[in-house]
């Protein structure tokens, strides 16, 4: 006959192990989850995002134009002949086409407002290309993106501002966003400020720090 103590003491050793054998069970969910989502990212890097099929690209075209999913680059694609792969470089108007729709980007909250001033080419990396094969297309790109920010405080006055870079990348056929999300598919992202506000510093720049944070949200927001 077991006391009230002993019996006390196997309750919390079987509670213990309990938790234990479903943390467990969770890790090895977790686990054949991450290998989905890793086997659907391979099979995305090699196979690119397939789009509707289409004989021509309108350029400047309003919205649904040459059909649902059309990638509006001003490029016309024929003479492909059946069981040819044809690639086009998507590269430079993809460049033009991001640091159009990113310029201006901007955050606010309560009397911090932070603005995307540019994205800065020269130290960005846009690769991206269209294959078509027998009338079928599939998209296929890599990014590494920097951006240039300037973020504010209220009142305007008070000359509280302070400068800084954003860079995205990971950013791919393959990858999503998913804030919190594993570096194997999901978007990255690393914030840049001037060297005195490493660390710890005053208050109204610890609030610009925080608020450019959200400035990864709102690039995905466009990328997606």
């Amino acid at each position: 006959v077991c006391d009230a103590a002993t019996l006390a003491a196997l309750r919390r050793e079987l509670s213990r192990l309990g938790k234990l054998a479903q943390r467990a069970r969770d890790d090895a969910a977790e686990a054949v989850r991450q290998r989905e989502r890793e086997a659907a990212a391979a099979e995305l890097r090699g196979a690119g995002i397939a789009l509707p099929p289409e004989a021509r690209d309108t350029a400047g075209g309003p919205p649904g134009a040459a059909g649902p999913g059309a990638v509006h680059t001003g490029l016309v694609h024929t003479g492909v002949g059946r069981g040819y792969i044809r690639e086009v470089d998507l590269s430079h108007w993809a460049m033009r086409w991001l640091g159009q729709r990113l310029r201006g980007l901007t955050h606010k909250q309560g009397g911090c407002t932070v603005v995307l001033t540019a994205m800065a080419e020269a130290q960005s990396e846009i690769h991206a290309s269209l294959k078509l094969k027998d009338g079928r297309r599939a998209l296929f790109y890599d990014m590494s993106l920097t951006c240039n920010w300037k973020g504010t405080v209220a009142p305007p006055s008070a000359g509280h501002s302070m400068k800084g870079v954003i860079r995205m990348y990971n950013i791919g056929q393959e990858t999503r966003y998913n804030p919190g999300g594993d570096k194997e598919t999901s978007y990255m992202y690393e914030l840049g400020f001037p060297q005195e506000h490493f660390g710890s510093t005053a208050g109204w720049a610890e609030t610009v720090k925080t608020e450019a944070a959200e400035l990864y949200h709102a690039i995905a927001a466009v990328i997606a």
